[in-house]
């Protein structure tokens, strides 16, 4: 993680550094700081869905057979977490 860091994301200014994972890793307080000083942050697919299926609303409206496909990736999300 450290070489992805320091690597891929050379030259952006304050990258977020997100691991997300089905799995916790296990870091304490959610957070890990690389050799480098980089600082990951750990997500659950559990939190991502529940933030992405506020706009379900709004994709209805301008896709509705997009939203159907987008609500049953969430529900299948939901069945792995």
């Amino acid at each position: 993680m450290n070489a992805y860091a320091a690597g891929n994301l050379h030259g952006l200014d304050h990258p977020v550094l997100v691991l997300l994972s089905l799995v916790a890793p296990g870091w304490p307080d959610g957070s890990w700081t690389t050799p480098n000083g980089l600082t990951w942050r750990y997500r659950n697919y559990e939190d991502l869905c529940a933030a992405l299926r506020s706009c379900l609303p709004d994709l209805r409206r301008a896709d509705g057979f997009g939203a159907d496909v987008f609500e049953h990736w969430l529900d299948l999300i939901d069945k792995l977490v």
